[in-house]
């Protein structure tokens, strides 16, 4: 029996204010591992999500180095992406941490680690990086193991 794992992220607006400002991307993140699910949302300036994608890029080619993505409001983490090196061999390691809104006094998280190899994460930069640079909304997945995404 295969667990399904996924990492998806949906780019659902883009806002720059005022005009020719900083722009800032809507991204949810919707995570599931041994039957779990976990879901967030966070508003990042879109430099900050290209440069994680250029240093995915890196580490996917080979360079080294890692690449993390952080989001939230004030001091709150609501999502964190960390790409690392797992092996001599090329892959990476993938650690994501989704956090929702806290329910009254406490706060669920769902935290994944995963392994991929660098070409499905290369197809991921590509498609995400396109779809910033044309402004597309949609879903892209970075991970799925043992399923499909919608």
């Amino acid at each position: 029996m295969t667990t399904k794992k996924s990492l998806v992220f949906e780019l659902s607006e883009f806002e720059t204010d005022p005009p020719g400002s900083t722009t800032f991307v809507t991204l949810d993140v919707l995570g599931e591992t041994g039957g779990f699910i976990g879901a967030s949302a966070c508003v990042l300036a879109e430099h900050d999500v290209v440069d994680f994608l250029n240093r995915l890029e890196k580490l996917a080619n080979g360079v080294g180095g890692e690449a993390v993505l952080r989001g939230g409001s004030g001091s709150s983490e609501d999502v964190r992406i960390h790409a690392f090196p797992a092996d001599s061999l090329g892959h990476i390691r993938i650690h994501a941490v989704l956090a929702e809104v806290p329910n009254h006094e406490y706060r669920c998280r769902l935290e994944l680690f995963f392994e991929t190899e660098p070409q499905p994460a290369l197809r991921f930069v590509a498609s995400l990086r396109s779809a910033i640079k044309t402004r597309k909304t949609g879903e892209f997945a970075m991970f799925v193991k043992g399923g499909a995404t919608a």
